[in-house]
């Protein structure tokens, strides 16, 4: 399914030539940015001369006071937005009326691939503030006229109970609180595996094909994922189809390469690294090359669906997610395709990691349903079991806690897994 076929489908050479004058005009766009203006002048006779220009980094945006990194006027903002902070310092985002229409025209695409239409009854569960997430995805179901239940985040049996009694077919939200919904639903004995929902449209965070495996199972329905950045643009940048094989980046509106974080090369497609995207369209705060922290890879094959535009696996993980214990590199992406074949594990969990005696400790806080009749002699004996098969698949000393739903605090939106003590 499409929503904009004719864009979509767009042959190689002329998604090349429109990239290249969109790419022009972003560059004569930013004449008076603080930043950008440095490159008004650069001379593009093809799209790698975008290479002449320097990455953008996070750290480049936050140099600027909160608004500061605009590039429109405040008098033709109208919605702002910011990054949730978790890593770092929040940045403030703005869109004006054009790039809202854009941002709708591209989440229209994200759930239309994914089998939305008109008929279909959407709830949201992302929050509606100053995360992006939830307002982006309203627009897309808004523009394709399916009937929206904005129910924003929280309350989750409240959340069960709008999605059986009102007869609900898609649910939009994190992959996370998706699998806290299955769980809760299962405690009150809510049968939601037989409700009316198809279809679930995941974004916000990170998450393996062990968790979509789960919640196709859990829910009866099929998972897509779909990749937003705030500062590049939010919800909509690439989306999967119905093949479930890699997301669609909508390359008429952003220009995406690899590079390789530690040395700058830019790597060729198949070759795994950070993704770096030029928003081409953006008017209220546009990046160009901006370094977004996420591990992926394109993929050039082209797609059964029929989209030319090209693909990028999905995110495995953050070059600032990298965890180095006692010398072992390990990505959280990994922990959580360990669970995945943990009888005893939910994906409700959070790492801490502490050093003593000079020494790295990880310890792994799990939540699990089947504990209430274990003797804890039998509790203990399955953490050390757990331990030991963490500890050879990662080549790290693990230790692993037990606890029972509900003992880890769950988030609708991103959860920060990471508690590393030693920052501290």
């Amino acid at each position: 399914m499409f929503w904009n076929k004719t864009q979509e489908t767009i042959s190689g050479k002329k998604l090349e030539e429109l990239q290249l004058k969109k790419l022009r005009f972003l560059l004569k766009s930013v004449s008076k940015h603080p930043f950008y203006k440095r490159y008004k002048d650069v001379q593009l006779n093809k799209l790698s001369d975008l290479q002449k220009i320097s990455f953008t980094s996070k750290k480049d945006i936050q140099r600027y006071p909160n608004l500061d990194f605009f590039n429109s006027p405040l008098k033709d903002i109208v919605d702002i937005h910011s990054t949730t902070g978790t890593t770092s310092k929040p940045i403030f985002v703005g869109y004006t009326k054009k790039d809202l229409e854009t941002w709708s025209e591209l989440t229209a695409r994200v759930l239309v691939a994914g089998g939305l239409a008109k008929q279909d009854l959407a709830q949201n569960m992302l929050g509606y503030g100053l995360f992006n997430g939830g307002l982006a995805m309203h627009k897309g179901a808004e523009k394709i006229g399916a009937t929206i239940v904005p129910s924003s985040n929280g309350n989750t049996l409240r959340q069960i109970n709008l999605i059986i009694d009102l007869g609900v077919t898609a649910v939009i939200s994190s992959p996370s609180y998706v699998l806290h919904i299955i769980d809760v639903a299962d405690k009150h004995a809510r049968d939601i595996k037989n409700s009316k929902l198809k279809t679930g449209f995941l974004t916000g965070e990170t998450w393996t094909e062990n968790m979509r495996r789960e919640i196709e199972s859990g829910l009866n329905i099929k998972s897509y994922d779909n990749y937003g950045q705030t500062e590049v643009f939010g919800p909509g940048i690439a989306y999967e189809c119905q093949q479930q094989k890699g997301m669609h980046v909508s390359e008429d509106h952003f220009l995406v390469e690899v590079i390789n974080p530690k040395t700058k090369e830019v790597l060729s497609p198949g070759e795994k690294g950070e993704l770096v995207f030029t928003s081409l369209t953006k008017q209220g705060f546009p990046v160009i090359r901006f370094r977004t922290g996420d591990i992926s890879k394109i993929l050039e094959e082209k797609c059964p669906c029929g989209r030319t535009f090209r693909r990028i696996q999905k995110i495995t993980g953050r070059t600032d997610d990298l965890l180095t214990i006692n010398g072992n590199k390990i990505f959280p992406s990994q922990i959580e395709d360990l669970l995945g074949d943990e009888k005893y594990a939910t994906y409700n969990y959070e790492v801490i990691i502490e050093q003593k005696n000079h020494k790295d400790e990880l310890t792994m806080l799990i939540e699990t349903p089947h504990l209430l009749r274990k003797h804890p002699k039998e509790i203990l004996i399955i953490e050390e079991e757990m331990a030991e098969r963490m500890k050879a698949s990662m080549s790290v000393n693990v230790k692993v806690k037990l606890l029972k739903p509900g003992a880890i605090s769950c988030y609708p939106g991103k959860k920060k897994r990471v508690i590393d003590k030693r920052k501290e």
